[in-house]
């Protein structure tokens, strides 16, 4: 509209007023059979984050405007006894929870183009030390 626009009391663009994560694991020693080399550690993970809302633009751009999400990450880790080699499954936002993590203004027509965050995905790894 051309008018002024009154920045006070507003938080900060890009900052959520909250973050949290969390994230438990635990390793099991697996015994495997003689002194073989599948003997090794099994390590499960499960992570959880936790943002507050946040707005990428100013407030006057209500498609810039991310709200509160939680996402749920895992991960399932086998070291083997030689200490060098290890596998490892994982999965992030398991959920699949819909969101953006960043956007694009185009503040000459008042609209916002945002950028969709990770969806559900799953991989694995494969890791050997020299």
């Amino acid at each position: 509209t051309g008018l002024p626009i009154d920045r006070e009391g507003e938080t900060f663009g890009n900052v959520p007023p909250y973050t949290a994560f969390l994230a438990a694991q635990y390793s099991f020693d697996l015994e495997g059979p003689g002194d073989g080399w599948l003997r090794g550690w099994l390590t499960p993970r499960l992570e959880g984050v936790l943002s507050g809302p946040i707005h990428y633009q100013g407030l006057e751009l209500p498609s810039a405007t991310q709200g509160a999400f939680a996402l749920l990450n895992a991960r399932l880790t086998y070291d083997f006894n030689d200490d060098r080699s290890q596998v490892a499954l994982w999965g992030r936002n398991l959920t699949d929870t819909v969101y953006f993590g960043s956007s694009i203004p185009i503040t000459a027509f008042g609209y916002n183009l945002p950028f969709l965050g990770t969806p559900r995905t799953f991989g694995a790894e494969l890791s050997h030390r020299f």
